[in-house]
Formats: C-alpha cells, structure tokens, sequence
C-alpha cells in the first residue's frame, strides 16, 4: 500500500506543476493545443517539465522559510513509511497548513510565471515565426491571420509593408454536386486539436459566386438585368449577414489575400512595441509583489512596520493590481479608462486614510491601558 501511495503521490507531486505551466503556455488562439489526444504524452511532458519545477520551488522555499530541506523530507519520509504516523494530526496542525499553503502558493507562482513570459517573449519577439520548431500546433493561425507574411519563406514577398489589417479570403465550397465560392473578411476560426485543422471560418462583409448552370452566360451581378450572351458566366449576391460560418468539411480550397496598413515611418511600431513592453513589465511584478506581501520573506515588511506590518500588507495587496495597471491604462487612447483610474487611485486614498484612523485609535486606546 505504501508504494502504491507513494507512486501516485511522486506522480502527482512532479505532474502537477507541468500541467499548469503547459496551460500557461498555450493561451488565447493556442489554447486547445492543451488538450492533446494522446494524453500518456501530456503527462510525460508534464513530469518532464515539472522535475525542474519542483526543485526550484523546494529550493526557494528552503532559502526565504526556516523549514529546512531535512525537515521536508522527514515529514515525507515518515508519511510514507511511519505506521505510527498522525495523519489527521499533521494535517490539521497550524504549522503544516501554513506550510503548506506557502509552498503550493510559490509552486504556483513558479509554474505560472515563466511559462506566462515565455509565451509573451516568443509571440511579440516574432520567434515562433521565424524558427519552425517554436511555431505552435495551430498553423492555420498563422495563415488566416496574415502572420505568415513574416515567415521566412514569404517575407521577401511582402517586404516594406505594415501591419496586416484583414486578410480576405475566397473560400470554395462543395455542396452536394455543385460548388460555390464565398468571399469576405476572415474574423475567427476554431481549431481541432485532434486533427490539427480547422472546424469553421467566419467570415464578414460576405459575397457569393455561383456559377451559372448555362455556360453561354456572362458575369451577373445582383439588381441587373439579364447578361449577354457569349461568355462563361457567374452570379454575384451580397449575403446579409453579420458572421457567416463556413465548416471546414464544405472547403474545396482557400485563397488568401493581405491588406496590409500603409507604412510611412516606423513611429508606429516604436509606439506600440513601447506599450507592449510596459504593460508586460507592470504584469509580470504584480505576481512579485503580491508574493513578497503574501510570505514576506525575510521578515523585512515586519521588521520595518512592527504590529502594523499586517494591516498594512492587506492594503498594499489590494493596490497592487490597480497600480499595476496604470501605466497600461494611461496608454491607452480610451478616456472612459483613464476616469475610471482617477476613480480607483481616490477609492485608495479613502482606504488608506481609513487604515491611519484606524492605526492611530488602536493606538489611543493601547496608551490607556
């Protein structure tokens, strides 16, 4: 019985920190890339990346809490082995859930936190276009958006041009014995983790091409009159529609065309790349700071606040993620944003003055007594 908990505690112990760094990893369009069919492979790749994990969480802990590493691996070691062993005792210890709670809390933030900026380097440094074993499952990402346009195979193509605007698309359908063409502007596709492809295409600003049954039929186009005789021919309607959905088993074939935004000078890319840089600096030291408050290693927050060092940490951890977000807020062109700050760093203001009431009457009333 002991090694059969002990192999699923290891399992658990080493799988579980890969698994969150793998859902870190493939965010927003690459999301379902998480959920592979094979999932023997899912969890050898999550022990595999969590061996690291787990030995620089224990490492750190070991460094910032006075629990020691011997300490760890005796309480491990007599779960395990010890008959005599108080489960429910250590457990419901004060001792052992704060240790615990910190260690899975660093665990986390450990997990979390390179995967989070490894993803962010790899997409806005452009690295997963231009080296192929970077580049994430979902391939038809990149092509329905345009960003294939920095690949190295198409890059001399579309050399001087801006950012992609839309990509337009003419998508060939098979219905049945016939066959039609639909055009528009492509706003979404939802990927199929299992067969690597897509499962649909939406589509806006939609027009359909229908070729014309009698091929001595010219091009007709919506609200004319009946075309010349002579030529191979096809009909043209406007769709009204908001989001026409294509499924992927309809698709003959897709032509992909790039509107690109026209490029004076580089301004635009110093702008955005700057705001980009910004807000993922003021991000990644949210779950810094917000660790240090929460375990306040060392003990340098007590040392310097005493008996106020509790009240205190509470409300920095509430202003943290609001100042965190200023620097992106205040870069964006949105006004209704930047009011809504002013409205926060007030809401701020009344809790800290608040908390120096609250201080200084815990105080009056300690001098009488």
């Amino acid at each position: 019985m002991n090694i059969a908990f002990n192999t699923i505690f290891l399992f658990i112990f080493f799988a579980f920190p890969g698994i969150i760094f793998r859902r870190f990893y493939y965010q927003h369009e690459f999301s379902k890339q998480f959920a592979s069919k094979d999932w023997g492979q899912t969890f050898l790749y999550s022990i595999l990346l969590g061996i690291p994990l787990q030995y620089i969480t224990l490492m750190l802990y070991t460094l910032f809490s006075p629990i020691s590493y011997a300490t760890i691996y005796g309480d491990y070691k007599a779960l395990i082995i010890d008959s005599d062993f108080c489960i429910v005792e250590s457990i419901l210890s004060k001792e052992f859930v704060y240790s615990l709670l910190s260690y899975v809390s660093l665990l986390f933030f450990i997990s979390v936190f390179p995967s989070f900026l490894l993803y962010k380097i790899i997409r806005y440094s452009n690295a997963d276009k231009y080296f192929n074993f970077l580049r994430f499952a979902n391939h038809w990402h990149y092509y329905l958006t345009g960003e294939f346009s920095q690949f190295k195979e198409f890059k001399k193509d579309f050399k001087g041009n801006g950012r992609v605007l839309f990509v337009y698309a003419d998508v060939l359908t098979q219905n049945g014995d016939d066959t039609c063409m639909y055009t528009g502007v492509i706003k979404q596709h939802t990927f199929n983790p299992s067969t690597r492809g897509i499962d649909s295409i939406y589509l806006s600003n939609v027009k359909r091409y229908k070729k014309l049954k009698d091929s001595n039929f010219k091009e007709v186009k919506e609200g004319e009159t009946e075309p010349n005789k002579g030529s191979k021919g096809f009909v043209i309607k406007d769709v009204p529609t908001d989001c026409f959905i294509i499924p992927y088993r309809s698709i003959i074939n897709i032509n992909l065309r790039l509107f690109f935004e026209k490029k004076v000078n580089n301004r635009w890319i110093y702008k955005d790349s700057t705001k980009r840089v910004i807000e993922n600096l003021s991000l990644m030291l949210i779950p810094l700071v917000w660790t240090e408050l929460a375990f306040d290693f060392g003990g340098y927050i007590k040392s310097s606040l005493g008996e106020y060092s509790t009240y205190v940490r509470f409300f920095l951890s509430i202003a943290t993620p609001i100042v965190g977000n200023i620097p992106s807020i205040m870069l964006d062109k949105n006004k209704k944003r930047k009011q809504i700050i002013g409205g926060l760093l007030t809401l701020l203001l009344m809790i800290g003055l608040l908390l120096w009431v609250i201080f200084k009457s815990i105080a009056f009333f300690q001098s009488l007594f």
